[in-house]
């Protein structure tokens, strides 16, 4: 009743295995075999060893490519390995072929996870099932010579640590039953299996494998889909339940019963079922095909097919050849997989067979779902059968696509009615399909969704590598097309802003920047206006492009070689309006500005401001006031998708300036502080008032080798945030609803840094029509992050004509 036989012409290579039993299935045979030893090099599997990038690639983060390689060539990852007699050079290895190396090497190994086997056959005391819990439901003794159950079990949880060969899950755990009568142990007993499957449901099984098949009323053929079929079409009013029981024996209520413990186990756990070993078989058989007869039970169910493959050198199929029935009619849930293996017998505690089979094939898509279930805990048994079909290997020439199917709503996939879905690919199952995606919402299904690529945050200079640092050991949840979470750390997400020497103001400007530029360093884009009141006056002045610059200097914070108005500097293109009224030694300024960011696309920075001076003859003092408003950033912190600030920020700062004459050298000094405050809006929960720091300090000098040339030298710091902290509120994964979950951190945004600038600067005029400019810069700990620093000089000559 439960053996099927290798069909069609590759029976005889079947019957010709070295050491190949003839049990049922596929079979499997005994031996004393020795274990075998060596290294063997197979390559990383058919789709390629994948990037340690998969933000963009296609392989988990998790995998270890050299530790994947050294359990490739392992005694026991070998040792699962046979190839059918006469059946041609490079045969496929099973499990390189779905690319398991890849999987252990990330730890993932079925831990903490039970697979349901129904079989027969089993040796409970092998050593291949040394540590692992077993359960058994009824009698489970072996029965004759058979080694098909411990051969099945082993494949799915066999040690990694002892034997000859190693299970797809090795550290996963059993339920045992067998589908034979417990009393004279012939027979399937349909009411036991359904009692078992409960069981299993309640020991929380993730998979039950299914290497059996049904058979017609009193033995021999196999139950096919059609037979079922007919019955209920030349029979009204039966019902699939009735169809069975006049078909295969057992009663109607028994098979009902078992047909509902199989759709309440999917709660919990895939059913895989392997498919008739019959290839020239022009149908579905009824076992493996039960949920197009009981359409409750398609939400989690999987048939697998036996292929024999040929594979190049880097182990993608080059040909392909069925050993077993087409997927036909469950095509889109169907998976094929290499079930030419050794694995455990049932001789002696240390025996070993080989076979072939859909039998063999099946526990390796079953120890698959272990592994998924290890790595996402927070899908649903039917999501991990979309990630093994949606993952599915089928770029070899033999697979011939007959449609596509939406998987998930969010996956398409072509399918072959011979193939199905392709070949079990257990490293892709495990990797990020079609790209991730930030999420920010209180469940999948209406989050708003963001490209991981082209998201994340934009520090701005005054931060330097500190939001970097501060959320590198922070981990965020990214998900994938099929609402599948991923770990990575929030740090990948944070980029600081490149410092750039070449804007120093030691340095003088080569070239300008288009007719902007042009206007800028001629001053055509200035005018000035002057009003006495007697004693007094009252100046105006208006820039349209260098507005920056000018309120800059009006604080007194701006020389030849340093400028550090920090709140000016987040401006690019400015306008500008200062007024100033003398009256003799006192003066009062007051200017606003308005400007595109500086590093934020789309942002903008506005301000108004006053200044009070006194000036001494030799030394002059200035404090000033500013408030400005930052939209679209915080001190140039901008962020894109889940990262995106909202609003902008309020920016208050108080400067304060002053310099001497000492014996023909000018002393100067300036600095600015200041604090900013801004709504949290994106992943940021709560942005606490930042606060920031500029300043400079400095000697300059005129007509030192020429009449009219300056030499200035300073010691300067750019804005730096000197305090300040966030609340980020980051995806962490997801239930089995789909609502998803966050944790709250808390991280510190102040770099560790501080750069520190040593400008030079040296211009005269050679000639009434020319003028040189030389200058250099030095800086230690650039962009304010630790161990970086940088330098550079640069020369203008330029030629009135």
């Amino acid at each position: 009743m439960v053996g099927w036989w290798a069909g069609g012409r590759w029976a005889a290579l079947v019957a010709c295995l070295a050491l190949a039993g003839c049990g049922g299935s596929g079979g499997s045979g005994d031996s004393d075999q020795p274990e075998t030893t060596g290294d063997v090099a197979v390559p990383s599997g058919p789709q390629g060893s994948g990037s340690t990038d998969w933000v963009s690639g296609s392989v988990a983060h998790t995998f270890d490519f050299e530790r994947a390689q050294r359990i490739l060539s392992s005694r026991r990852f070998q040792g699962v390995n046979a190839d059918l007699v006469g059946g041609g050079d490079n045969q496929s290895h099973p499990y390189a072929l779905i690319r398991l190396e890849l999987a252990l090497s990330g730890g993932w190994t079925g831990l903490g996870q039970r697979v349901a086997v129904v079989d027969d056959g089993f040796r409970l005391t092998h050593g291949e099932f040394a540590g692992t819990d077993i359960k058994t439901f009824g009698n489970v003794a072996v029965a004759g010579t058979s080694s098909h159950g411990t051969h099945v079990a082993a494949l799915i949880s066999g040690s990694a640590d002892s034997g000859a060969m190693m299970g797809v899950a090795p550290d996963a755990d059993l339920h045992l039953t067998s589908y034979l009568r417990d009393d004279n142990r012939t027979g399937v007993d349909i009411t036991k299996l359904a009692a078992a499957t409960a069981e299993a449901t309640s020991l929380g099984a993730v998979a039950q494998n299914n290497s059996w098949g049904i058979l017609r009323r009193g033995g021999g053929s196999e139950l096919l889909l059609s037979d079922v079929e007919a019955h209920l079409a030349a029979n009204a009013g039966s019902t699939v339940s009735d169809a069975f029981s006049t078909l295969a024996g057992g009663s109607a209520n028994g098979w009902r019963r078992y047909f509902d413990a199989l759709d309440d186990f999917q709660d919990s756990g895939v059913v895989v079922w392997a498919m008739s070993n019959d290839e020239s078989l022009g149908e579905n058989d009824a076992s493996s095909a039960l949920p197009l007869l009981v359409p409750e039970l398609n939400n989690a169910w999987i048939a697998v097919g036996n292929g024999l493959f040929t594979v190049n050198a880097q182990n993608e199929i080059v040909d392909a050849h069925r050993l077993s029935v087409a997927c036909g009619a469950m095509a889109r849930s169907c998976l094929f997989a290499d079930g030419t293996t050794q694995s455990a017998g049932i001789a002696s505690d240390t025996s070993y067979g080989m076979g072939t089979g859909t039998s063999f094939a099946a526990p390796q898509v079953s120890g698959a779902i272990a592994i998924l279930a290890q790595a996402f805990p927070s899908l649903t048994p039917e999501e991990w059968t979309r990630r093994l079909l949606a993952t599915a290997y089928s770029d070899f020439s033999d697979f011939s696509p007959d449609g596509t199917v939406m998987i998930g709503g969010a996956v398409e996939k072509a399918y072959s009615d011979e193939w199905g879905m392709g070949v079990l690919d257990v490293a892709a199952a495990l990797s990020p399909i079609n790209g991730v995606s930030l999420v920010n919402g209180r469940d999948l299904a209406s989050a708003d969704r963001s490209n991981a690529e082209t998201s994340g945050l934009v520090t701005g200079a005054a931060y330097g590598d500190g939001v970097r640092a501060a959320l590198a050991g922070v981990d965020v949840a990214v998900f994938d097309a099929l609402d599948t979470p991923f770990m990575t750390s929030a740090g990948n997400f944070a980029v600081a802003a490149r410092p750039d020497l070449r804007a120093a103001a030691a340095l003088p400007e080569i070239g300008e920047d288009g007719l902007t530029g042009a206007l800028m360093a001629n001053g055509m884009d200035s005018v000035s206006a002057m009003t006495e009141f007697g004693a007094a006056q009252y100046r105006v002045a208006a820039t349209g492009l260098g507005g920056g610059e000018a309120i800059t200097d009006a604080r007194g914070l701006g020389s030849a070689a340093a400028n550090v108005g920090a709140v000016a500097s987040l401006s690019d293109t400015t306008a500008a309006m200062i007024g100033r009224y003398e009256a003799g030694a006192i003066g009062f300024e007051h200017f606003g500005f308005v400007g595109t960011h500086v590093s934020i696309e789309n942002g903008a920075v506005g301000g108004v401001g006053a200044a009070l001076s006194l000036d001494a003859g030799a030394a002059q003092v200035k404090a000033s006031v500013m408030s400005a408003y930052e939209s679209g950033g915080v001190l140039g912190l901008s962020g894109r998708g889940g990262f995106a600030v909202d609003g902008g920020a309020v920016v208050n700062a108080l400067a304060l300036s002053g310099q001497i004459e000492l014996g023909g050298a000018t002393v100067f000094a300036g600095i600015e502080g200041g604090v900013t405050g801004a709504a949290a809006g994106g992943y940021f929960a709560a942005l606490e008032p930042m606060a920031f720091s500029s300043f400079q300090m400095g000697v300059s000098s005129r007509d030192l080798m020429a009449a009219g040339d300056q030499l200035t030298f300073a010691v300067s710091q750019p804005m730096r945030l000197d305090s300040g902290a966030a609340v980020v509120r980051l995806p962490a994964g997801r239930t089995l609803g789909g609502e998803i979950t966050t944790a709250d951190h808390r991280v510190d945004l102040a770099p560790e840094g501080r750069q520190m600038d040593f400008g030079l600067n040296y211009s005269f005029a050679p000639t009434e029509t020319s003028a040189l400019s030389l200058g250099a810069v030095v800086s230690t700990e650039l962009g304010h992050s630790v161990d970086q620093a940088g330098a550079a000089v640069a020369a203008r000559f330029s030629q009135r004509f």
